[in-house]
Protein backbone atom coordinates (compact mmCIF):
# COMPACT_ATOMS: atom_id res chain seq x y z
CA UNK A 1 0.00 0.00 0.00
CA UNK A 2 1.74 3.23 -1.18
CA UNK A 3 0.32 6.34 0.49
CA UNK A 4 1.59 9.97 1.86
CA UNK A 5 2.67 9.61 5.25
CA UNK A 6 0.03 10.36 7.71
CA UNK A 7 1.52 14.03 8.71
CA UNK A 8 0.44 15.27 5.01
CA UNK A 9 -3.09 15.39 5.87
CA UNK A 10 -5.22 17.89 7.75
CA UNK A 11 -8.68 15.67 7.65
CA UNK A 12 -8.76 12.10 8.82
CA UNK A 13 -11.00 11.36 6.36
CA UNK A 14 -9.32 11.92 3.17
CA UNK A 15 -6.14 10.35 4.83
CA UNK A 16 -8.20 6.83 5.17
CA UNK A 17 -9.94 7.66 1.57
CA UNK A 18 -6.09 7.74 0.65
CA UNK A 19 -4.90 4.64 3.34
CA UNK A 20 -7.50 2.44 2.57
CA UNK A 21 -7.64 3.53 -1.75
CA UNK A 22 -10.55 4.49 -4.07
CA UNK A 23 -12.03 2.81 -7.13
CA UNK A 24 -10.03 -0.34 -8.63
CA UNK A 25 -7.65 0.69 -5.93
CA UNK A 26 -9.40 -0.58 -2.94
CA UNK A 27 -8.14 -3.82 -2.90
CA UNK A 28 -10.50 -4.88 -0.42
CA UNK A 29 -9.23 -3.05 2.24
CA UNK A 30 -12.67 -1.37 3.37
CA UNK A 31 -13.98 -4.51 3.52
CA UNK A 32 -11.05 -5.99 5.54
CA UNK A 33 -11.07 -2.55 8.30
CA UNK A 34 -15.06 -3.42 8.62
CA UNK A 35 -14.22 -6.68 9.81
CA UNK A 36 -11.28 -5.26 12.02
CA UNK A 37 -13.77 -2.63 13.33
CA UNK A 38 -16.28 -5.57 13.58
CA UNK A 39 -19.30 -3.30 11.39
CA UNK A 40 -20.56 -3.82 7.86
CA UNK A 41 -18.48 -2.32 5.05
CA UNK A 42 -21.09 0.29 3.79
CA UNK A 43 -20.94 1.80 7.86
CA UNK A 44 -17.06 2.76 6.55
CA UNK A 45 -18.10 4.47 3.30
CA UNK A 46 -20.89 6.53 5.22
CA UNK A 47 -18.44 7.66 7.32
CA UNK A 48 -15.68 8.61 4.83
CA UNK A 49 -18.36 10.24 2.56
CA UNK A 50 -20.76 11.69 5.26
CA UNK A 51 -20.99 13.57 8.38
CA UNK A 52 -20.96 10.88 11.10
CA UNK A 53 -17.52 9.77 12.30
CA UNK A 54 -15.54 6.75 13.65
CA UNK A 55 -15.82 6.74 17.64
CA UNK A 56 -12.57 6.91 19.39
CA UNK A 57 -12.24 3.30 20.22
CA UNK A 58 -12.55 3.10 16.38
CA UNK A 59 -10.09 5.36 16.05
CA UNK A 60 -7.70 2.92 18.41
CA UNK A 61 -8.80 0.00 16.12
CA UNK A 62 -7.89 1.53 12.83
CA UNK A 63 -4.37 3.19 14.22
CA UNK A 64 -3.45 -0.80 15.01
CA UNK A 65 -5.21 -1.91 11.46
CA UNK A 66 -2.80 1.02 9.63
CA UNK A 67 0.39 0.20 11.58
CA UNK A 68 0.69 3.51 13.35
CA UNK A 69 3.54 3.99 15.28
CA UNK A 70 2.55 6.09 18.42
CA UNK A 71 3.41 9.56 16.88
CA UNK A 72 1.33 8.84 13.71
CA UNK A 73 -1.57 7.14 16.35
CA UNK A 74 -1.33 10.30 18.19
CA UNK A 75 -1.70 12.69 15.19
CA UNK A 76 -4.20 10.38 13.44
CA UNK A 77 -6.20 10.97 17.03
CA UNK A 78 -5.54 14.23 17.19
CA UNK A 79 -7.06 14.92 13.38
CA UNK A 80 -10.09 13.14 14.34
CA UNK A 81 -10.87 14.62 17.62
CA UNK A 82 -10.43 18.23 15.23
CA UNK A 83 -12.91 16.73 12.85
CA UNK A 84 -14.96 16.31 15.42
CA UNK A 85 -15.17 19.14 17.72
CA UNK A 86 -18.49 20.65 17.80
CA UNK A 87 -17.26 24.74 18.38
CA UNK A 88 -14.80 26.88 16.70
CA UNK A 89 -12.08 26.99 19.24
CA UNK A 90 -11.98 23.25 20.07
CA UNK A 91 -11.13 22.75 16.71
CA UNK A 92 -8.30 25.78 16.87
CA UNK A 93 -7.13 23.93 20.23
CA UNK A 94 -6.59 20.19 18.72
CA UNK A 95 -5.10 22.62 15.72
CA UNK A 96 -2.51 23.70 17.69
CA UNK A 97 -1.32 20.54 18.75
CA UNK A 98 -1.46 19.23 15.17
CA UNK A 99 0.84 22.18 14.14
CA UNK A 100 3.36 22.10 17.54
CA UNK A 101 4.00 18.01 16.21
CA UNK A 102 4.50 19.14 12.28
CA UNK A 103 6.73 22.18 13.68
CA UNK A 104 8.97 19.88 16.02
CA UNK A 105 9.11 16.66 13.87
CA UNK A 106 10.59 19.74 11.16
CA UNK A 107 13.30 20.95 13.46
CA UNK A 108 14.21 17.00 14.16
CA UNK A 109 14.81 16.03 10.80
CA UNK A 110 16.54 19.07 10.02
CA UNK A 111 18.73 18.42 12.56
CA UNK A 112 19.89 14.55 11.58
CA UNK A 113 19.93 16.21 8.40
CA UNK A 114 22.83 17.99 9.43
CA UNK A 115 24.14 14.89 10.96
CA UNK A 116 25.58 12.07 8.70
CA UNK A 117 26.74 9.63 11.27
CA UNK A 118 24.83 8.10 13.91
CA UNK A 119 25.25 9.20 17.22
CA UNK A 120 26.33 6.40 19.94
CA UNK A 121 23.00 6.39 21.60
CA UNK A 122 21.41 5.56 18.68
CA UNK A 123 23.37 2.81 17.73
CA UNK A 124 23.26 0.98 20.76
CA UNK A 125 19.14 1.00 19.92
CA UNK A 126 19.84 0.27 16.46
CA UNK A 127 21.85 -3.13 17.58
CA UNK A 128 19.64 -4.51 19.83
CA UNK A 129 17.77 -6.67 17.83
CA UNK A 130 17.99 -7.98 13.98
CA UNK A 131 15.25 -6.77 12.80
CA UNK A 132 16.34 -3.01 13.17
CA UNK A 133 19.41 -3.37 10.79
CA UNK A 134 17.05 -6.04 8.55
CA UNK A 135 14.53 -3.50 8.10
CA UNK A 136 16.73 -0.74 7.35
CA UNK A 137 18.83 -2.47 4.71
CA UNK A 138 15.48 -4.05 3.17
CA UNK A 139 14.40 -0.46 2.15
CA UNK A 140 16.54 -0.76 -0.35
CA UNK A 141 14.15 -3.24 -2.09
CA UNK A 142 11.30 -1.42 -4.16
CA UNK A 143 8.99 -4.47 -3.40
CA UNK A 144 9.55 -3.51 0.43
CA UNK A 145 9.38 -0.26 0.86
CA UNK A 146 6.31 -0.56 2.74
CA UNK A 147 5.10 -1.33 6.46
CA UNK A 148 2.89 -4.16 5.15
CA UNK A 149 5.32 -5.63 2.72
CA UNK A 150 8.13 -5.95 5.48
CA UNK A 151 5.79 -6.99 8.24
CA UNK A 152 4.71 -10.00 5.74
CA UNK A 153 8.48 -10.61 4.68
CA UNK A 154 10.04 -10.70 8.25
CA UNK A 155 6.90 -12.13 9.70
CA UNK A 156 6.92 -9.00 12.30
CA UNK A 157 3.75 -7.47 14.19
CA UNK A 158 2.56 -4.81 12.13
CA UNK A 159 3.48 -2.17 14.89
CA UNK A 160 6.64 -3.39 15.94
CA UNK A 161 7.66 -2.49 11.83
CA UNK A 162 5.83 1.06 12.11
CA UNK A 163 8.41 1.93 15.79
CA UNK A 164 11.16 0.58 13.33
CA UNK A 165 10.03 2.75 10.94
CA UNK A 166 9.87 5.70 12.77
CA UNK A 167 13.03 5.25 14.73
CA UNK A 168 14.95 4.72 11.33
CA UNK A 169 13.51 7.66 9.98
CA UNK A 170 13.87 10.23 13.05
CA UNK A 171 18.21 8.64 12.94
CA UNK A 172 18.33 9.84 9.30
CA UNK A 173 18.98 6.16 8.50
CA UNK A 174 15.38 5.95 6.86
CA UNK A 175 13.44 8.21 4.70
CA UNK A 176 9.65 8.73 3.62
CA UNK A 177 9.52 9.59 -0.19
CA UNK A 178 7.18 9.44 -2.50
CA UNK A 179 4.61 7.52 -0.25
CA UNK A 180 8.02 4.66 -0.16
CA UNK A 181 10.06 4.30 2.96
CA UNK A 182 14.02 4.77 1.46
CA UNK A 183 17.29 4.51 2.94
CA UNK A 184 18.04 7.68 4.49
CA UNK A 185 21.34 9.70 3.79
CA UNK A 186 22.92 8.98 8.01
CA UNK A 187 25.31 6.03 8.38
CA UNK A 188 26.26 3.51 11.19
CA UNK A 189 30.29 3.23 11.78
CA UNK A 190 30.41 -0.15 13.48
CA UNK A 191 33.94 -0.30 14.55
CA UNK A 192 35.71 -3.49 15.92
CA UNK A 193 36.52 -2.17 19.21
CA UNK A 194 32.87 -0.95 19.30
CA UNK A 195 30.90 -1.90 22.26
CA UNK A 196 28.26 -2.98 19.88
CA UNK A 197 30.46 -5.34 17.63
CA UNK A 198 29.01 -8.66 20.32
CA UNK A 199 25.69 -8.07 19.98
CA UNK A 200 25.86 -7.33 16.12
CA UNK A 201 27.51 -10.77 16.02
CA UNK A 202 25.32 -12.48 18.35
CA UNK A 203 22.11 -11.03 16.45
CA UNK A 204 23.17 -12.74 12.98
CA UNK A 205 24.44 -15.94 14.50
CA UNK A 206 21.08 -16.60 16.43
CA UNK A 207 18.99 -15.86 12.88
CA UNK A 208 21.36 -18.37 11.49
CA UNK A 209 20.39 -20.86 14.13
CA UNK A 210 17.03 -19.69 13.47
CA UNK A 211 17.24 -20.62 9.76
CA UNK A 212 18.66 -23.87 10.50
CA UNK A 213 14.75 -24.63 11.44
CA UNK A 214 13.57 -23.53 7.62
CA UNK A 215 14.56 -26.25 4.79
CA UNK A 216 15.19 -24.11 1.78
CA UNK A 217 17.77 -25.26 -1.15
CA UNK A 218 18.90 -21.11 -0.79
CA UNK A 219 20.66 -21.52 2.31
CA UNK A 220 23.57 -22.74 2.99
CA UNK A 221 25.26 -23.72 6.11
CA UNK A 222 28.64 -25.80 6.99
CA UNK A 223 30.49 -26.71 9.63
CA UNK A 224 33.61 -28.11 10.37
CA UNK A 225 36.24 -28.96 12.94
CA UNK A 226 39.45 -29.72 11.89
CA UNK A 227 43.48 -29.56 12.74
CA UNK A 228 46.46 -28.08 10.74
CA UNK A 229 49.59 -26.68 11.44
CA UNK A 230 49.41 -23.00 13.17
CA UNK A 231 51.31 -21.50 9.67
CA UNK A 232 48.16 -22.42 7.41
CA UNK A 233 45.62 -21.37 9.69
CA UNK A 234 46.74 -17.98 8.72
CA UNK A 235 46.87 -18.45 5.19
CA UNK A 236 43.05 -19.65 5.43
CA UNK A 237 41.88 -16.69 7.54
CA UNK A 238 43.92 -14.53 4.51
CA UNK A 239 41.87 -16.23 1.97
CA UNK A 240 38.56 -16.10 3.64
CA UNK A 241 38.98 -12.35 4.33
CA UNK A 242 39.80 -12.18 0.05
CA UNK A 243 36.77 -13.95 -0.30
CA UNK A 244 34.48 -11.41 1.84
CA UNK A 245 36.23 -8.19 -0.61
CA UNK A 246 35.36 -10.50 -3.50
CA UNK A 247 31.40 -10.83 -2.62
CA UNK A 248 31.24 -7.21 -1.75
CA UNK A 249 32.50 -6.38 -4.64
CA UNK A 250 29.56 -8.40 -6.47
CA UNK A 251 26.83 -7.17 -3.72
CA UNK A 252 27.32 -3.36 -4.48
CA UNK A 253 26.08 -3.43 -8.62
CA UNK A 254 24.10 -5.98 -7.89
CA UNK A 255 20.14 -5.35 -8.34
CA UNK A 256 18.34 -5.19 -4.86
CA UNK A 257 15.53 -8.03 -4.82
CA UNK A 258 16.26 -10.07 -2.13
CA UNK A 259 18.29 -9.63 1.78
CA UNK A 260 20.87 -12.67 2.50
CA UNK A 261 22.66 -12.82 5.71
CA UNK A 262 26.19 -14.03 5.66
CA UNK A 263 28.03 -15.17 9.18
CA UNK A 264 31.89 -16.15 8.88
CA UNK A 265 33.26 -17.82 11.46
CA UNK A 266 36.80 -18.41 11.97
CA UNK A 267 38.59 -19.53 15.41
CA UNK A 268 40.44 -21.83 17.40
CA UNK A 269 38.45 -24.24 19.69
CA UNK A 270 40.27 -23.69 22.78
CA UNK A 271 39.02 -23.03 26.42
Amino acid sequence: MTIKSVFEYKEYKRYLIAALGVGKKRSGLRAKLALHLNCQTAHISQVLNGQTHFSPEQAYKINAFLGHDREEGHFFFLMMNKDRAGTKDLQEYYLQQLSEILNRRSIIKNRVTATREVPAEHQTRYYSAWYYLAIHMALSVPELQNKEALAKYFRLPLNVVAETLEFLVGTGLGDFRDGRYVIGSSHVHLGHDSDNINKHHSNWRLQAMDSLTRITPKDLHYSVVFSLAQEDSEKLKERIIEMIKANLKDVGPSKEEVLFCTCVDFFEVKR
